[in-house]
């Protein structure tokens, strides 16, 4: 689960879309709108759990989020009846630049998300291109809507 800050008219409206997806798919199974509080979580998480059904009690539901509480105290009020695991991932920016990332396992190992892992660092690393890595084209477009430059992901990098 994530979340993403956009407005309404203008940026003085703020609205915030609350993400529930599939980790290996990156299929949206849900969103909610509103505020960033705990009440717009619990409305996202309560929408999971309807559409998991009894899939939710085959196995350990694994769970990411950032380090917003709101998404801890709706699980917590919400999966009592489900048998989950729980990481956070702390991403730590100064001036907008990411500086470190830690796992906070709230509930489990890290044994129990060793295949989210794996999959997370293969899209990284194999599927998402980086601002950083981008090569300026030897022959640029001349019009706004041809490529400038090359994007490259940190596997591509090293070809």
């Amino acid at each position: 689960m994530d979340e993403l800050w956009s407005f309404l008219r203008n940026k003085n409206n703020q609205l915030w879309v609350f993400v529930g997806f599939d980790a290996g798919s990156r299929f949206w199974m849900n969103f909610e709108l509103g505020s960033r509080t705990t009440h717009t979580a619990t409305k996202l998480v309560k929408q999971i759990k309807h559409y998991l059904g009894i899939l939710a009690q085959a196995n350990p539901l694994k769970i990411a989020t950032n380090k917003l509480a709101a998404y801890n105290n709706a699980l917590q009020s919400v999966f009592t009846d489900i048998d989950d695991v729980y990481l956070q991932i702390v991403k730590k920016r100064i001036k907008m630049r990411l500086i470190t990332v830690k796992k906070c396992f709230v509930k489990g190992t890290e044994a129990d998300f060793t295949d989210t892992l794996w999959i997370n660092l293969y899209n990284y690393n194999y599927r998402c291109h980086h601002k950083s890595l981008k090569l300026p084209l030897t022959h640029p477009g001349t019009s706004k809507f041809q490529k400038n430059w090359s994007h490259r992901t940190p596997a591509w990098q090293w070809n």
